[in-house]
């Protein structure tokens, strides 16, 4: 997970498959579910699906040493600190399911999108901090692709 917007009561959430193996990662499919924060192993748990409204650049096979990004528009959702929304990415005819939990503090944390990027000059973009592990600052020229994936999402 690359960062958490939200502009107009949509959550964006902008993501980066990265395949550093020699065989595709064909994606079979790509889930958003609210569920219980696994506390113990043997408790029962609640899950929920959330709606993709719509979803960027969504990739369907990721190339051995490719990355691919991709951001996914949500409805507008807050989650209780009990729960997590875990976002799912299986591959089709294999073994290799990835799963990133966002926390119910990453989501209130979701930075606010920018209206129209086209409004601010070139030499004038600042980077902007974004929510990530390691709480990476996004340079000027990767905020320009942000724009582009944004833009097709409206």
């Amino acid at each position: 997970m690359r960062g958490i917007y939200v502009s107009n009561d949509v959550i964006y959430i902008h993501t980066l498959i990265r395949n550093e193996t020699n065989i595709s990662f064909e994606v079979d499919c790509r889930r958003f579910v609210v569920a219980d924060r696994k506390l113990t192993k043997r408790t029962a748990q609640q899950q929920t699906p959330a709606d993709i409204i719509r979803a960027c650049n969504d990739p369907a096979i990721v190339r051995g040493h490719q990355q691919q990004r991709a951001v996914f528009a949500l409805p507008k959702l807050t989650l209780p600190d009990d729960k997590v929304l875990p976002l799912e990415i299986v591959e089709k005819n294999g073994a290799r399911h990835q799963l990133v939990e966002i926390s119910a503090k990453e989501l209130l944390a979701a930075k606010l999108r920018l209206k129209n990027f086209a409004d601010v000059s070139r030499e004038k973009i600042v980077p902007v901090r974004i929510s990530s592990d390691r709480g990476e600052i996004i340079e000027p020229r990767r905020q320009k692709k942000l724009h582009h994936l944004f833009c097709k999402l409206g």
